[in-house]
């Protein structure tokens, strides 16, 4: 399960990559435009918030993979080395039953705005069920990768009991 999440995890850091430089693209040639030309490109702000979801929602489980999501220790650090496995256990249970409410909440919000074709009110029609779709992507995503922490969490307090 690891190596294919891994891999889905490739593929979006690639597609995340993608929005970037179209973002990077977009905003600079908006601005080119706007003070060479005084004719901006139209819709550039709302373009940009479809695609800010991306960059944000589909790098989630991959920061949890690395292990860089925020972590407070100040407290952590003072813990018994044995009760530490028993504490990871639980935060990451807590953050499994919240991203999977939030992944469920989210698909529902995607499939509201996709089942009425809802649009952003911009220059342009953009549909912002575009944008809605990266939310329930990532933290699908986010949740099994906090599956796989609990399953190697319990692991490892399994190996401890019996070593």
């Amino acid at each position: 399960m690891t190596k294919i999440l891994g891999r889905i995890d490739n593929g979006l850091i690639i597609v995340t990559g993608i929005a970037l430089v179209i973002l990077t693209f977009m905003i600079t040639t908006d601005v080119v435009m706007r003070f060479a030309f005084n004719h901006p490109l139209p819709s550039t702000t709302e373009m940009s918030e479809l695609l800010m979801a991306y960059i944000v929602f589909l790098t989630m489980g991959y920061t949890l993979a690395l292990g860089l999501h925020i972590r407070i220790t100040v407290l952590f650090e003072y813990i018994p080395k044995r009760w530490k496995a028993y504490f990871d256990l639980l935060t990451n249970l807590l953050g499994l039953g919240f991203c999977a409410v939030i992944t469920y909440y989210a698909w529902n919000f995607f499939m509201h705005s996709f089942s009425i074709r809802e649009e952003m009110l911009a220059v342009v029609p953009l549909p912002w069920y575009v944008g809605k779709f990266a939310m329930p992507v990532g933290f699908l995503l986010f949740t099994l990768h906090y599956v796989v922490q609990c399953l190697e969490t319990i692991g490892t307090l399994l190996e401890k009991k019996t070593a």
